[in-house]
C-alpha cells in the first residue's frame, strides 16, 4: 500500500511565501552596491580631469588621466560620497581629502 505525503495546508504555503519574500528583501537591502559603479566612474572621471590642473600636466606628459582615474574608480573602493563630491562642482583636491580623511576614520574604528 502506498502513503500519499501529507498535503501542505494553505496557512503553511502563505507563511512559506512571506518568508520567501522577506528574505529576498533582506538578500537585496543588504546588496546594494556601496561602490560607484562604471558609469559613475566615468562621470566621476570626466568631472574631475577637467577640474584638476594636476591632470592637465599628465595628459601632456602622455598619461592619460582620464582612463587612469576611470580604472582607479573602479579597482579602488571609492565611495559614492567622494564621486558625488566631484560631480557636484566642489575642487577635486578637496573632494580627494575628505575621501582620504574617511578611509582613515573607518581604518580606526576597524582596529579598535
Amino acid at each position: 500500500m502506498e502513503r500519499s505525503l501529507p498535503q501542505p495546508m494553505a496557512g503553511q504555503k502563505v507563511y512559506a511565501a512571506m518568508l520567501v519574500c522577506a528574505s529576498a528583501v533582506m538578500w537585496l537591502a543588504g546588496c546594494q552596491r556601496k561602490a560607484p559603479g562604471p558609469d559613475e566612474c566615468v562621470a566621476f572621471a570626466k568631472v574631475w580631469v577637467q577640474q584638476d590642473k594636476v591632470s592637465l600636466r599628465r595628459a601632456l606628459v602622455g598619461a592619460d588621466p582620464f582612463d587612469d582615474l576611470v580604472r582607479e574608480c573602479l579597482t579602488t573602493p571609492f565611495d559614492r560620497q567622494l564621486v558625488e563630491c566631484a560631480l557636484g562642482g566642489a575642487a577635486p583636491q578637496r573632494c580627494r581629502a575628505e575621501y582620504r580623511r574617511r578611509v582613515e576614520q573607518k581604518r580606526e574604528e576597524r582596529s579598535h
